[in-house]
C-alpha cells in the first residue's frame, strides 16, 4: 500500500491514498502473541498484520466497529482493517500529534453501510469506511466532548461549551455544515452521544444530568440526575441506560422513562464507561478493578482486582485484559479463571462485546486477531474474494449488514429551521 500525506492550505492535513485496490494482505510473521501460549488456552491466530506506521509514531488505540477494525496512532494518523480477514483498507492523517482524536462511530444509513465519523479536537471527518474517500472535512466548529453520531444527512455532536448540536452535512447550500438546531444543557456534555434508533440521543452532562432527546426535532424526552458528576460516556442497549459517576456508583435507568432502576456503589470514583452483554455489566474503577454487575438486581456477582477491561464476551463466559498484559478468559457468573495466555506485547485490546475474538495491537502496529478453537480458519478463497471487494461496500448476503430501523418522516425538511432556535 502507498500512503502519504500532504498538506492543503494552512497546515491542514490531507489524505493522499495511492493504490489502494492491492493494499492490505495478512502476514502471518506480525503476530502480537505466542504460539504454544495461545494454544494452550484454546485460542489460535485467525489473522495477523501490521499496520504501516511511520517511523516515530506509536499505536494508541484500536476500536471494533462493525465491520472494520481502526487503528489510531499518537501522531494523529488511523488505519481501517477488515475485522474478519485482517486486510488493510486505507489509512489516513486525521490531525497533528497530541490532538485528541475521539473513538470512531458508523452513520447511520438505510444499506446499512454507512460512513465513518471521525471527531478530533481540530476537524470534523466523514470518510467512507470501505476506501477511505474524503466525504467531509471541516474545521470543529466547536470544542467537541466526544464521538458524534448521525446519519446520511445529519451529525449530533456534543461540545464542553455546554450544548448538543445538529449539523446538516449533506445539503443543497453548498459544502459546510450548517446548524440545524441547538440545545444548552447546563454545563459541558460528558464524552460522546449515543443514538438509538429510531430516533432518540442519550447523553450525559459533567454535572450529573443523564438526558433523552429526540435528534430530528431536538424533542424533549427526560433528564434524570445522578448523585454525583459525569466524565465518563453512557452506554445504551435494550436493557437500559447505564451512566458511571464521580459519586463512586454505577446507575442503570429505565431507557422510556429515565427512572432509576438500580444503583450500584464502588470503592473510587467511577471514570471509565460500563459495557453491558449477556445479563451483565462489567465497571472499572481503580481500586476494585473489574467488577460484574448483575444487570437485573444491581448486585456485584464478583470483582477482579487485576481486570482492566472487557475484550470479548461468549454465553457464559468474559475474556478479559488484566493489568499484568495477560488476556483470561473467565466464567461469567464467578470471574473464576477458565484459561489465559500472556498478551504483554500487545499495547492495547478493542472492546467486541459479539463473540469471543481478540483483537490486539502492538504499539509498533501489528495487529492480531484470535479466535476460540473451532472457528473455521480463514480460506484463500475467503480472502481472495475479500481482496476483490475491498474498498467498496460488501454484496454478499453472507457480509451483509441489517440496515437500521427506518427513522420517522421530518416534519420540517428547511435545514436552517431551526438555526436560531435556542428552546430546549
Amino acid at each position: 500500500m502507498k500512503w502519504a500525506v500532504g498538506l492543503v492550505g494552512a497546515g491542514v492535513a490531507a489524505v493522499v491514498l495511492v493504490g489502494l485496490g492491492g493494499c492490505g494482505r495478512p502476514h502471518p510473521g506480525a503476530g502480537v502473541t505466542h504460539r504454544e501460549q495461545i494454544e494452550s488456552a484454546a485460542y489460535r491466530t485467525q489473522w495477523a498484520t501490521r499496520a504501516p506506521v511511520r517511523r516515530g509514531d506509536a499505536v494508541k488505540s484500536c476500536y471494533l466497529v462493525d465491520d472494520n477494525l481502526y487503528v489510531l496512532t499518537h501522531g494523529g494518523d488511523v488505519f481501517a482493517l477488515h475485522a474478519e480477514h485482517g486486510l488493510l483498507r486505507w489509512g489516513a492523517s486525521l490531525t497533528e500529534r497530541d490532538y485528541t482524536v475521539y473513538p470512531p462511530t458508523h452513520l447511520q444509513t438505510p444499506d446499512g453501510h454507512g460512513p465513518v465519523l471521525f471527531v478530533t479536537t481540530t476537524r470534523l471527518w466523514v470518510l467512507d469506511r470501505y476506501s477511505g474517500d474524503v466525504l467531509l472535512s471541516v474545521p470543529t466548529p466547536f470544542p467537541p466532548s466526544g464521538s458524534g453520531v448521525g446519519d446520511e444527512r445529519r451529525l449530533y455532536l456534543g461540545s464542553t461549551d455546554g450544548h448538543v448540536y445538529s449539523l446538516a452535512w449533506k445539503h443543497a447550500l453548498g459544502t459546510e455544515p450548517k446548524e440545524r438546531w441547538r440545545v444548552m444543557v447546563g454545563s459541558p456534555v460528558a464524552g460522546g452521544l449515543v443514538w438509538q434508533a429510531p430516533d432518540d440521543l442519550y447523553f450525559a452532562t459533567q454535572t450529573g444530568a443523564v438526558v433523552r432527546c429526540g435528534a430530528r426535532q431536538k424533542s424533549f424526552g427526560w433528564v434524570q440526575r445522578v448523585g454525583g458528576n459525569v466524565v465518563a460516556d453512557v452506554f445504551v442497549d435494550d436493557t437500559g441506560v447505564y451512566a458511571a459517576s464521580l459519586d463512586r456508583s454505577l446507575y442503570r435507568l429505565e431507557e422510556a422513562s429515565g427512572a432509576v432502576l438500580w444503583r450500584c456503589r464502588f470503592a473510587d470514583p467511577l471514570r471509565s464507561s460500563p459495557v453491558t452483554v449477556h445479563e451483565t455489566c462489567y465497571q472499572f474503577n481503580e481500586r476494585d478493578g473489574l467488577s460484574a454487575v448483575d444487570i437485573n438486581t444491581g448486585l456485584v456477582r464478583w470483582q477482579r482486582g487485576d481486570g482492566l477491561s472487557v475484550v470479548g464476551a461468549a454465553p457464559g463466559e468474559v475474556v478479559v485484559r488484566t493489568s499484568g498484559g495477560a488476556i483470561e478468559v473467565l466464567d461469567a457468573a464467578t470471574g473464576a479463571t477458565q484459561r489465559g495466555f500472556d498478551a504483554s506485547d500487545a499495547r492495547v485490546a478493542a472492546c467486541n462485546l459479539r463473540d469471543s475474538a481478540v483483537y490486539l495491537a502492538a504499539g509498533d502496529g501489528r495487529v492480531e486477531c484470535l479466535r476460540p478453537e473451532g472457528v473455521p480458519y480463514l480460506r484463500q478463497q475467503e480472502v481472495a474474494a475479500s481482496r476483490a471487494q475491498l474498498n467498496r461496500a460488501p454484496r454478499g448476503t453472507d457480509e451483509l449488514i441489517a440496515p437500521p430501523p427506518a427513522l420517522p418522516p421530518a416534519h420540517d425538511a428547511d435545514p436552517l429551521r431551526s438555526s436560531v432556535d435556542r428552546r430546549p
